[in-house]
């Protein structure tokens, strides 16, 4: 009786970690409107004056596109698995334009208010202050 009541406790806590992804605010379509990134011990504001950044997030992975707004060019892109809950996200990224983001893992805390996402973490040397508006 014991192995069934993990069993069935077990089912209970996957199907509503996927419930609580799939229902997340997190899932869409993003567009980056500000953001702050810190690489070891320096600092700079994201300039998305001449680019535009697209952030996909379905319940179990994500899409990220850079590009250029004076040519179209593709400035970079990278591909991932999510997890999220009401507060925490975590990307793990497998494949990306730029060969040092591939095996990076973010832990973020996030907030979403309205249309407006507000994305704070990182990972190693990394850290990121972002929001992101949704695209409707």
């Amino acid at each position: 009786m014991q192995l069934r009541t993990s069993i069935t406790i077990l089912l209970f806590l996957f199907t509503t970690f996927c419930v609580a992804q799939k229902n997340s605010p997190v899932v869409g379509t993003w567009k980056m409107i500000s953001g702050k990134t810190t690489i070891k011990d320096s600092t700079s504001n994201n300039d998305l004056t001449n680019v535009i950044v697209l952030k996909i997030v379905t319940p179990t992975h994500l899409s990220y596109f850079a590009q250029s707004v004076s040519d179209s060019s593709l400035l970079g892109t990278f591909l991932g698995r999510v997890q999220m809950d009401e507060k925490n996200y975590k990307e793990e990224i497998f494949c990306a334009s730029e060969k040092g983001m591939i095996g990076f893992i973010g832990t973020f805390t996030y907030t979403v208010d309205g249309d407006k996402w507000h994305l704070v973490g990182g990972g190693g040397d990394m850290k990121f202050d972002e929001i992101w508006q949704r695209v409707k």
